[in-house]
């Protein structure tokens, strides 16, 4: 199943004549992926885990994809890198289940780039056999709510004070999942 992802493209024309294809990561792309993330506002810094403003630790996510961590997707528009979304994969007995994370370049948003990343991850997901993925969107960002249920994610839980943003203030996360198969009985 791994080998089938190694080669996942996918290339889609949005209704706006957006040409986007998504796919792997792969080493060449050192130079896009800093590119990209150099578009990120101070706003959309602190929704992300990691500093990408460091730009040895975001070359080492090119240089050293491992997709039985993390499976990460590109979109790609006219060459250029204009979103990414990675799929954290669950170990041991959570090993069906994968986290999603999407960020997509502001000039971007709004224009059907960040369903197509969606779209391929679920289609990854699917192609490596999980079960359920899902995504920690934060109850101050509707639109990304919005894109994920469109998507068919659904919310199951609430994970109260979980962000807290630049100044101190507190945010509910919403676990928001995509059930990929139900085994019978459950």
């Amino acid at each position: 199943m791994e080998n089938n992802i190694t080669s996942y493209r996918k290339m889609t024309t949005l209704p706006n004549g957006l040409h986007v294809t998504v796919r792997l990561l792969n080493p060449t792309d050192r130079d896009g992926l800093l590119a990209l993330f150099t578009c990120a506002t101070k706003d959309d810094l602190q929704y992300f885990r990691d500093d990408v403003t460091n730009r040895e630790l975001v070359s080492s996510w090119a240089e050293r994809v491992d997709i039985h961590r993390v499976i990460p997707l590109v979109a790609e528009v006219g060459g250029r890198l204009v979103g990414q979304g990675t799929l954290h994969r669950g170990r041991g007995y959570n090993r069906h289940v994968a986290e999603v994370r999407v960020f997509v370049c502001r000039e971007f948003r709004g224009r059907g780039v960040g369903t197509a990343l969606i779209q391929g991850i679920i289609d990854v997901a699917k192609l490596i056999g999980l079960h359920h993925i899902f995504s920690l969107p934060v109850s101050s960002k509707p639109q990304d709510i919005r894109a994920f249920e469109g998507m068919g994610f659904r919310t199951e839980g609430i994970l109260h004070d979980r962000f807290m943003d630049a100044e101190g203030n507190t945010y509910d996360m919403l676990e928001m999942s995509l059930h990929l198969r139900r085994e019978s009985g459950f």
